[in-house]
């Protein structure tokens, strides 16, 4: 669940691509982002620390996007060098948001059966 929601920030204020964002400048920005994300996370019972699963699935999407979408990649983002065999492939948001919430009620109902389960 997590990982389905490590951007749920993004829904209460506007994404910025993360070379931007990681500008000195925009050190509010990030405290705000931030703040919203752990809110979110507490909500769902989830931890405030994004796990390494997640940070590292995160950036590996991240150049995967860049790579199949973009036609000039800056060199801040530092991506590794290594072939990728795999396409994005750009959804309508209709498309996005219904399969968005599939996983999401997915997630839910599994996480519901593990409660139920005695040991």
């Amino acid at each position: 669940m997590q990982a389905l929601l490590h951007d749920a920030a993004e829904v209460y204020i506007n994404d910025i691509s993360s070379p931007i964002k990681r500008l000195s400048e925009l050190a509010g920005y990030r405290e705000i982002e931030g703040n919203i994300q752990k809110a979110i996370y507490r909500k769902y019972g989830l931890p405030e620390i994004e796990s390494a699963n997640v940070k590292r699935a995160d950036l590996m999407a991240l150049e995967l996007e860049a790579r199949s979408l973009m036609k000039v990649i800056s060199p801040e983002w530092k991506l590794s060098n290594l072939p990728m065999a795999i396409k994005v492939v750009p959804l309508s948001p209709k498309d996005a948001e219904t399969l968005f919430k599939a996983r999401y009620t997915e997630l839910v109902i599994i996480e519901q059966d593990s409660k139920k389960k005695v040991f």
